[in-house]
């Protein structure tokens, strides 16, 4: 039985596949391309990982899919950015956190062992530096 990630990447994946042929049989043009244009970032860091010898974890990949799913979909098609005044606020939010846990574990990862030896303090101030820079471009 695949992993509750892999199904919700695979749902996600056909939800956009559905509606970009939907959207093309009407001939609304603006949902077509950003159906396909979410549906590519929901491939593209998979395919992009394992080009580099990556490997991607299930959750990661399915967290992703979400997060574009949420707002080029949901936000844009959908028009939750309008309907709900609180929508980009949720969507930032979870960005920052997402950046600030990647921060914590590229700082963690680059600290780890005896070649550099760092507080627990230090980590914490420059995986929020690093989030908040990631946040900022």
């Amino acid at each position: 039985m695949p992993a509750p990630s892999a199904i919700v990447l695979t749902a996600i994946r056909a939800l956009l596949t559905v509606e970009a042929a939907v959207a093309l049989l009407q001939g609304v043009w603006p949902a077509v391309f950003v159906t396909l244009a979410a549906l590519a970032l929901t491939i593209l860091p998979d395919r992009l990982a394992s080009r580099l010898g990556l490997h991607l974890p299930p959750s990661f990949l399915a967290a992703i899919a979400l997060f574009v799913l949420a707002t080029l979909y949901l936000g844009e098609v959908y028009d939750f950015y309008d309907r709900f005044w609180w929508w980009d606020l949720v969507l930032h939010f979870g960005s920052a956190m997402g950046f600030g846990i990647l921060g914590f574990l590229l700082v963690f990862m680059l600290f780890q062992g005896d070649r550099y030896a760092a507080p627990h303090w230090a980590l914490g101030v420059l995986s929020f530096c690093l989030a908040m820079t990631v946040g900022a471009l």
